[in-house]
């Protein structure tokens, strides 16, 4: 309202018995364009960033927003495909540590070991995960994200383990990126309990955006896909098409071409049409991005590609990727 005009209609308030909000009406309220009423979400380093606190330098605070923007934008790629997004990473991790925030640095090194499982490097990622547990943060958040990272470190390398518990009803942001991350391990192990635990976390994220896009839509169309349920998977494939389209994120966007190829071949019988979305899809050399466009070919019938992806999943320990494609797997 206008302060500087009082009355009833700058006076409009929204009302509730209490002030624990749930993820739904946190989505209710960030949904709200009625009347009067616009809501917005600003960054949570909008203080910072607007010059708002003067002891913190903000170009060194920004790092920690764009490691994290480009993570969503570019985690799916190979090592020649994300030299970017280790760049913001590895500046997040150095300008953290000036500044002694150990829990800023935790985030850093949490999406490294995250980027180098998905990759195939499970020394670089053990190596994170473990600089990440010697800080010995204790902020839930940031605490939740090294229990992460060392577990898809241990799962990079084949190990066993029980995936860690998180809050998975938190509204935070992080801490919803963690149980999202359990989920997508438990996707990648083929487990269907696990994959059922993945979707859940994904439905409790409430946002429609097209950053969440490459988060909620790209785990529920990779849950769906591998336990075969293709054409409950199309819209979600949709999604993260389209948010790639938005934001710029050429991986994401092959990736989700991936993904939409197998329904139109699986669901729609149209070849053609499963062709020309991965003739199309930006180049991808590496990471699940890749692994995604090999098991669609396979499901084409290419051969070579079903060696090639069981040699990935294999090497990956991601043996859930070759389910509902007739791939062997010794994951």
């Amino acid at each position: 309202g206008d302060l500087l005009s009082p009355g009833p209609e700058n006076c409009r308030q929204i009302e509730y018995d209490t002030p624990i909000l749930t993820n739904k009406e946190m989505g209710q309220i960030k949904a709200l364009h009625e009347g009067p009423l616009r809501s917005i979400t600003l960054s949570i380093l909008y203080a910072v960033t607007n010059g708002f606190l003067d002891d913190v330098p903000v170009e060194k605070v920004q790092a920690f927003e764009a490691a994290w923007h480009h993570f969503m934008r570019s985690r799916l790629g190979g090592p020649d495909d994300t030299a970017e997004l280790r760049y913001y990473l590895d500046r997040l991790v150095e300008t953290a540590r000036d500044l002694g925030m150990h829990e800023l640095e935790t985030h850093g090194l949490g999406m490294g070991a995250n980027l180098a499982r998905l990759q195939g490097r499970a020394d670089d990622a053990c190596r994170l995960a473990t600089a990440a547990h010697s800080l010995t943060v204790t902020e839930p958040p940031s605490a939740a994200l090294v229990q992460v990272a060392a577990f898809s470190s241990a799962r990079a390398r084949g190990e066993p383990g029980d995936a860690p518990e998180v809050d998975e009803r938190s509204v935070d942001p992080v801490s919803q990126i963690c149980a999202y991350l359990i989920g997508e391990e438990l996707i990648f192990e083929g487990r269907e309990d696990g994959i059922s635990r993945a979707m859940q976390a994904v439905e409790r994220r409430a946002s429609q955006s097209a950053l969440e896009g490459l988060i909620g839509g790209f785990g529920t169309a990779l849950a769906l896909i591998v336990l075969g349920r293709h054409a409950e998977a199309r819209a979600s494939a949709q999604w993260v098409v389209s948010a790639a389209t938005t934001l710029h994120a050429p991986l994401a966007e092959a990736a989700g071409r991936a993904l939409l190829a197998e329904v139109a071949f699986v669901i729609d019988g149209d070849r053609d049409e499963a062709v020309r979305l991965l003739e199309t899809a930006p180049a991808v050399s590496g990471g699940l991005a890749h692994v995604l466009v090999l098991r669609a070919r396979a499901r084409l019938g290419n051969e070579a590609a079903a060696r090639a992806l069981q040699e990935a999943v294999d090497a990956l320990h991601m043996p859930g990727l070759a389910l509902s494609v007739g791939v062997p797997s010794r994951g």
